[in-house]
Parts: structure tokens; sequence; C-alpha cells
């Protein structure tokens, strides 16, 4: 039983660390962060991204699967129904603050990314039992 507690223990260590390193990695470089304030060329794209949080007004969104490609929006500018973890679709001139870009919610594409996510979790704890 001893054994078993350790194991479990562990494991969830593990998790916790594997977790802090995911958030970690996306702040990391905190000069690539993309806000008003910095300069990068105008790119037109129809991207996917993730709201990854929003906070005293401002939400910050991770573009394409690159967690360095993060832009920071108004929050009123989201779409209705839009929250942390919420998947949304970019179209649009992709400048700093999205200013020329539409933003759509992906209520499917959000859906099927919590599932993912889920269920890796579901796993996780049943590696763990």
């Amino acid at each position: 039983m001893r054994k078993l507690v350790s194991f479990v223990g562990a494991a969830l260590a593990l998790l916790f660390v594997w977790v802090g390193v995911v958030i970690a990695g996306a702040y990391a470089e905190e000069s690539q962060i993309m806000t008003e304030e910095s300069s990068r060329p105008d790119t037109s794209a129809a991207e996917t991204a993730t709201v990854d949080a929003i906070d005293e007004g401002v939400a910050r969104l991770i573009v394409g699967a690159h967690p360095s490609a993060v832009y920071k929006v108004a929050a009123d500018r989201l779409p209705e129904g839009a929250e942390e973890g919420a998947s949304l679709r970019i179209e649009g001139v992709l400048t700093d603050g999205l200013e020329h870009a539409s933003l759509t919610l992906e209520p499917m594409e959000t859906e099927q990314r919590r599932n993912r996510v889920r269920s890796k979790l579901d796993r996780l704890r049943g590696r763990s039992d």
C-alpha cells in the first residue's frame, strides 16, 4: 500500500512539473509576446487561436501552434461566449492588437480541444490508480 501511495504521489508530482513546464514555456520569452507597443510586419491570414487568459480587460491569444505567437487584444473585441480556453478563428491582417482582423468563436473546435485534454488527464489518472 505504501508503494502505491508513493507511486501515486510521484505521478502527481510529475504531472504538476509537466503543467508548470507547459505554462512556463508559454511565458518564457516575454520579449516575443506581441503587444500594441511592439512592431511586427503585417501578415494577412486565417488562423486558429486559443484564448489563453483574460485579465483586466485584456485577452491574450495564442495564434497557431507556436506558443510564442501571442497577441493581446481588448477583451471586448472577443466574440460573445468566448472565455479562457476557447478556440477562435482569426481572419484578416495579423497586426498588433488585431485591429484589422475578425474574430469568430469556434465552439466545435473548443469542445474537441477540451475533450482531448480531458482524455489525456483521464489517461494520466488511470495510470496512477
